[in-house]
């Protein structure tokens, strides 16, 4: 893992724009490798405990394979995680720890937890 950080551009409706931090951590292939078998293993073992099992076995087995695989190839693309999104909001000026969402894709509404005003987020370049 190695930590990463950038900058995005934060507007929120009749104010200033703002730059809010953004601290990332990059996954080698080892590491996302690792991420999706500890998703995808789990879930293979809970549909074979699921064999057994008479008209629950229908469901389950299918359903927690589907979910493992997809669940795996999603852990395996990730090639970055977001941990921190901080800096001021541009409605009110305070510096703020916004919510970190599962996906980050630009642009992003978020809210400001101090003010309760929508920030959009936008590439800085």
């Amino acid at each position: 893992m190695s930590p990463g950080e950038c900058e995005l551009r934060a507007e929120s409706h009749g104010a200033e724009p703002s730059t809010v931090r953004v601290r990332t951590t990059r996954f080698a292939r080892r590491e996302r490798l690792k991420r999706g078998a500890r998703i995808f293993f789990p879930l293979f073992g809970l549909a074979l405990v699921s064999l057994p099992i008479p008209a629950w076995h229908l469901a389950a087995v299918p359903g927690f394979l589907l979910a493992g695989i997809v669940l795996g190839v999603r852990r395996l693309r990730q090639r970055e995680q977001v941990e921190a999104l901080e800096g001021p909001c541009p409605a009110c000026g305070r510096r703020q720890d916004f919510a970190v969402p599962a996906r980050l894709t630009l642009p992003l509404t978020l809210r400001c937890p101090g003010c309760g005003a929508f920030v959009k987020l936008y590439s800085a370049g």
